[in-house]
C-alpha cells in the first residue's frame, strides 16, 4: 500500500507521519541512525518522471470514507468479449507489502547471471488483457503477485514499465497491453524507474542498493550499477540518454555512465536520504532533494555542488525543472511552493495558494504555468513568473493520491479517495470525465507522451491503460462524458 506525492493527505495523516519526518528533519545533528526503519514507519515512496516530476507516496488512508461523486464518470462494467493474451511474470515468493522497501542488503554483488534477463513466465499460466468501457478503451492489465511501486511510460509511448514489492519489473507494449518481459534481478522492492530518452533502455532502483539497466527489447540486464550502501531510492537519466543519476537512503547521489554502467562521480552533501533527484532540460545540471530540507544544485561536468537553495522550513516532496533551463519548482512540507533562478540559486516566487503540504509540482510546456497540488485537496495553476493565481481545482473535499500533468499541457488528472480518477482540461480548468473501475487505491498516474493516453496503477494490483480518445476525452475533444 502506498499513495503518491501528487497530492493529499488529511490533517489527521498529516499529524501522524508527516510531522515525524518535520521533527526529525528539521535538527540535523539528530536525524536517526536507522534511517531505513524510520522510513518504514512513515513509509513514503518517490520516483522521478521523465519530465522532471517527483513523486511519493505514504501508506496512510485506509480507513477514509469516501465522498460519493455527483461528477459523470465512465464505468467499466460492460466487457467485450474480445480479449488479448498475455505473459504472466513467474511466481514466487512475494515479501510482505512494504516491509521491506527499505531495508539495506547485506551485499553489493549482483545476483547469478543466469537471473539476469527477462524470465517471460511459463506459457500455461497467461494473464489476460481486457477490453473495457465505452468503445473498449479501457485495457485492464492483471499485474505483479506483489503491489505496484513504480511505474514509467517510455518517451515514444511504445511502453510501460512496471516495479513491484516482489522485486521484479515488467514492461507491457502500451497499445496493446500485451505483457512484454518480466525482468528478474533485483533482490528487493524496485522503488524507481525511468526510461532512456530513445525508450531502448529503462534504469530500475531497488532495495537491494542497485540500480540495473535494461534493454527493453530484449528484457536482458545489460549493467547493474552497484556502489550505494542503502537502498536506491530514485533514478533519472539525462535528457540525452548519456548518464543516470541515482538517490539513496545512504544520503549520496551517484552519476554513472548510461552506456558503461562505470561510476562517474559521488556527490556528497546531503544529511539524510535523497528523495528526488532530475537533470535540467541542457544536461548541464543535476538538482537533488533531500528529507534533510535542502536541494542542491550541481555541475554534471565536474560533480560540484553550485548551488543550495534555502528558504524551505520543511521537507522537499516536489521538484521540477522550466523548459527554458533557467527556472526550478520546489514543493515542500511547509505550504509553499517555490520558483528558483536555477543558475544563482536566488528564490524568484514564493507561491502560498495551499494550505497543506505540497506534493506535486510541473511546468506547463511553454513554461508560464506552474501546476501545483497539495494535502488540502487542492489543485492550484499559477502564472510561473508573477504568481498569480490562474485556476483553483478542489476535489470535492476528497483526499487525492496522485495527480499528473500530461506533456502537452492539455490535460491534467489526479486520483481520489473514491478510487476514481478526474480529468480535467488544462488550460481552463474544466473538469471533463471521471473515470472509475479500480477496487482500491489509484497510486500512480503517468500520461502517454502525446497525452493520448493515461496509465494508472492501482493497489487492486491492476494497471489500467486509459484511451482518452476513444473515451472522447482526449485533447481534441473538451465535452463531459456521460455515464
Amino acid at each position: 500500500m502506498c499513495w503518491i506525492i501528487s497530492l493529499s493527505t488529511v490533517q489527521i495523516v498529516r499529524s501522524q507521519s508527516l510531522m515525524i519526518v518535520i521533527s526529525i528533519s528539521c535538527a540535523r545533528c539528530e536525524i536517526p541512525d536507522d534511517i531505513p526503519a524510520f522510513l518504514e514507519n512513515v513509509k513514503p515512496y518517490i520516483e522521478v518522471t521523465e519530465d522532471g516530476l517527483g513523486m511519493l507516496s505514504h501508506d496512510d488512508v485506509t480507513t477514509l470514507e469516501p465522498a460519493a461523486s455527483a461528477e459523470q464518470t465512465i464505468p467499466l462494467s460492460a466487457v467485450d468479449d474480445d480479449v488479448l493474451t498475455t505473459s504472466v511474470p513467474p511466481t514466487g515468493d512475494v515479501p510482505p507489502a512494504d516491509q521491506e522497501m527499505l531495508q539495506t542488503s547485506d551485499t553489493q554483488d549482483a545476483p547469478e547471471d543466469d537471473n539476469a534477463h527477462a524470465n517471460i513466465g511459463d506459457p500455461s499460466d497467461h494473464k489476460k488483457a481486457r477490453h473495457l468501457g465505452p468503445n473498449g478503451g479501457v485495457i485492464e492489465l492483471e499485474h505483479h503477485a506483489g503491489g505496484v511501486t513504480s511505474l514509467a511510460y517510455s518517451p515514444d509511448g511504445h511502453y510501460i514499465a512496471s516495479g513491484a514489492d516482489n522485486a521484479l519489473v515488467i514492461i507491457w507494449n502500451a497499445d496493446s497491453g500485451q505483457h512484454v518481459h518480466t525482468c528478474n534481478h533485483h533482490q528487493d522492492t524496485v522503488c524507481s524507474l525511468a526510461f532512456s530518452p530513445d525508450g531502448t533502455k529503462l534504469v530500475s532502483g531497488a532495495g537491494d542498493n542497485l540500480a540495473v539497466i535494461w534493454d527493453v527489447q530484449s528484457g536482458q540486464a545489460v549493467a547493474v550499477l552497484a556502489g550505494h550502501a542503502g537502498t536506491v531510492y530514485c533514478v533519472a537519466y539525462s535528457p540525452d540518454g548519456s548518464i543516470i543519476a541515482t538517490g539513496s537512503v545512504d544520503t549520496s547521489v551517484r552519476l554513472w555512465d548510461a552506456a558503461t554502467g562505470q561510476e562517474r562521480a559521488l556527490l556528497d552533501g546531503h544529511s539524510a536520504i535523497v528523495l528526488i533527484v532530475a537533470f535540467s532540460p541542457d544536461n548541464r545540471r543535476l538538482v537533488s532533494a533531500s528529507a534533510d530540507y535542502s536541494t542542491r544544485v550541481w555541475d554534471v561536468q565536474s560533480g560540484t555542488q553550485l548551488s543550495d537553495l534555502e528558504g524551505h522550513q520543511g521537507v522537499i516532496y516536489a521538484l521540477a525543472y522550466a523548459p527554458d533551463n533557467r527556472r526550478l519548482a520546489t514543493g515542500s512540507d511547509d505550504g509553499s511552493a517555490r520558483i528558483w533562478n536555477a543558475e544563482t540559486g536566488e528564490e524568484l516566487v514564493d507561491l502560498r495558494v495551499h494550505s497543506g503540504s505540497i506534493w506535486s509540482v510541473a511546468f506547463s510546456p511553454d513554461g508560464k504555468r506552474l501546476l501545483s497540488a497539495a494535502s488540502d485537496g487542492s489543485i492550484r495553476i499559477c502564472d510561473s513568473y508573477s504568481g498569480e493565481k490562474i485556476h483553483e481545482i478542489d476535489a470535492n473535499d476528497q483526499l487525492v493520491n496522485a495527480t499528473a500533468f500530461s506533456p502537452d499541457g492539455s490535460r491534467i488528472c489526479a486520483s481520489s479517495a473514491d478510487n476514481s480518477i478526474r480529468v480535467w482540461d488544462g488550460k481552463t480548468a474544466a473538469q471533463l470525465t471521471t473515470l472509475t473501475g479500480h477496487s482500491d487505491k489509484v497510486s500512480y498516474l503517468r500520461f502517454s507522451p502525446d497525452a493520448s493516453r493515461l496509465v494508472s496503477s492501482s493497489d487492486d494490483g491492476l494497471l489500467r491503460i486509459w484511451n482518452l480518445s476513444l473515451l472522447g476525452v482526449g485533447k481534441d475533444g473538451g465535452e463531459l462524458v456521460e455515464a
